[in-house]
């Protein structure tokens, strides 16, 4: 193969790559404020729904 087109497959290799990370990257920006918007409304960001609704009951039992 003649060496530009060796060049260009390099080249679209890593725009492949570093949109590959450039998608990964959004995802735990975006699961980290998630977490962290939660954690200033005062929610557990580990507990589902059906968790804290169990444990805001008066008699305590999960």
């Amino acid at each position: 193969m003649p060496l530009i087109v060796l060049e260009a497959q390099m080249a679209v290799f890593l725009l492949d790559v570093m949109g590959a990370a450039a998608i990964a990257s959004a995802i735990v920006a975006g699961i980290m404020a998630s977490r962290l918007s939660r954690e200033m409304a005062g929610v557990d960001p580990g507990l589902s729904a059906a968790a804290r609704e169990h444990l805001q009951r008066d008699d305590g039992s999960l």
